[in-house]
């Protein structure tokens, strides 16, 4: 028996809305949402991607469908169980700045970038073949000029969105500007 087998994920979905944010920006779901663009899998598929147990990760695949970024596409009847296969409803995801702020985000948002970092550095070939530009840059800044300073970062951003290629090689920016009582050195770049 079979759902929707012909189902085609939209280009872009944005998220709008605090009940998608909350289900979305969770690293293992980012993660299952991730793998469930490129092809329809299984719960049991996606936990042996992740090297866990399926009962490890069946609640984000409910809380991602409950917010309808992903959907059940097909089943396959195999015998005494019944395989079901869930895309995520987009190629790519945007967030969106919600109105009504998501209690915990900056705290969500810098273990984001804590756990996409980490991904990152254990896909690396460990070789140096791979060039790596990290910047610290630290200063004492007022709100006013911290939104002038987003802006700018957001700017650069879209100002290079076109260099997006599907030839091209896949490259992540993690930017984050927060607050920290840590003095560190400032200007420091580090290129691999």
């Amino acid at each position: 028996m079979s759902n929707d087998k012909q189902f085609r994920p939209k280009p872009v979905y944005t998220i709008s809305s605090a009940a998608q944010t909350k289900a979305y920006l969770h690293h293992v779901r980012m993660r299952i949402v991730s793998l469930l663009t490129a092809q329809p899998m299984t719960i049991s598929q996606v936990a042996q991607e992740f090297a866990v147990h399926p009962a490890n990760i069946t609640h984000h695949f409910r809380e991602l469908e409950k917010a309808g970024l992903i959907k059940l596409v097909e089943r396959r009847d195999i015998g005494r169980t019944t395989e079901k296969y869930y895309r995520a409803i987009a190629l790519h995801f945007n967030v969106t700045a919600q109105k009504k702020k998501i209690s915990g985000s900056s705290a969500l948002a810098l273990s984001l970038l804590r756990d996409d970092v980490s991904l990152a550095i254990g896909q690396l070939k460990g070789d140096d073949s791979e060039p790596v530009t990290c910047l610290l840059w630290n200063a004492k800044i007022r709100p006013k000029m911290y939104k002038a300073f987003r802006k700018k970062l957001m700017d650069l951003i879209e100002e290079y969105k076109p260099a997006d290629t599907e030839d091209g090689i896949p490259y992540t920016l993690s930017l984050g500007l927060y607050p920290c009582n840590v003095e560190r050195p400032t200007g420091e770049v580090y290129l691999v």
